[in-house]
Parts: C-alpha cells; sequence; structure tokens
C-alpha cells in the first residue's frame, strides 16, 4: 500500500485487490486524491509498480482501511471456515455504502465461489 501511495504521490484508499496475473500475484490499489482517482498495480513479490493510471473522478468513493474494524486476515479467515479451499484473491470495496471483502474461493471439492464479509459486522454470505 505504502508503495502505490508514494507512486500516486498521496491519496486515501478507496479500493484494493490482489490476484494472480500474467504469471504472478499483483495488488490493484485505487486511491482518491481530491477528484483525481489513482489506479496502481504493484508486483506482490518485487514491489515494483506495474502499471499506474489517474482519471478524474466525478463520485466520491468512501475510504476504506484494510487494519480495521476488519483486518483482511480476519475476513480471510471468516470466508475460509464458511466455505473450505484455497483463496484466489480478494477485493476490499465498497457497494452502496457498505464496505466488504469479497473473496475468491477454489473449492475443495472443486469449482470457485465468492464470499462476501461485511466489514462492520462481519457478516459473511456465500454467493454460489
Amino acid at each position: 500500500m505504502r508503495i502505490a501511495t508514494e507512486a500516486a504521490g498521496g491519496g486515501d484508499l478507496v479500493q484494493i485487490d490482489i490476484d494472480h496475473e500474467d504469471g504472478s500475484w499483483q495488488w490493484e490499489v485505487e486511491l482518491a486524491a481530491d477528484t483525481v482517482r489513482h489506479d496502481v498495480t504493484v508486483d506482490a513479490t518485487t514491489g515494483d509498480v506495474v502499471e499506474q493510471e489517474q482519471d478524474d473522478e466525478d463520485e466520491q468513493d468512501p475510504i476504506v482501511d484494510v487494519t480495521t474494524p476488519l483486518a483482511w486476515q480476519d475476513a480471510l479467515d471468516l470466508a475460509v471456515q464458511e466455505v473450505p479451499g484455497a483463496v484466489s484473491g480478494w477485493v476490499l470495496d465498497s457497494d452502496d455504502g457498505v464496505i466488504a471483502y469479497e473473496i475468491d474461493i477454489e473449492r475443495e471439492d472443486g469449482g470457485d465461489v465468492d464470499v462476501l464479509v461485511e466489514v462492520e459486522s462481519s457478516q459473511v454470505t456465500v454467493d454460489d
């Protein structure tokens, strides 16, 4: 997160996800600074900035925090307790004012499933 913030020249976190693309794990970080949105992609292994874009933004997304009130690791643990399997990626984002982790899990018995964990309530919802 620090690398993306430095690359963008500052801003507040509005979305973060990690995904496996182009043969490596990559953090995709969205930051907002006033009316400018910065999208920064960082290689999760090397810390190199892979891609960076910025756009003017009309609507303000709420600021998200990956440490409180529900840290990302705790959200992943809740999701895997609900649906055993391997986490293949996750996103922290807001939708209609609700901030939640969307966690992609590859089930032990095969198939993929999305698990939603709300930050405020720790409520877990499985989207088959």
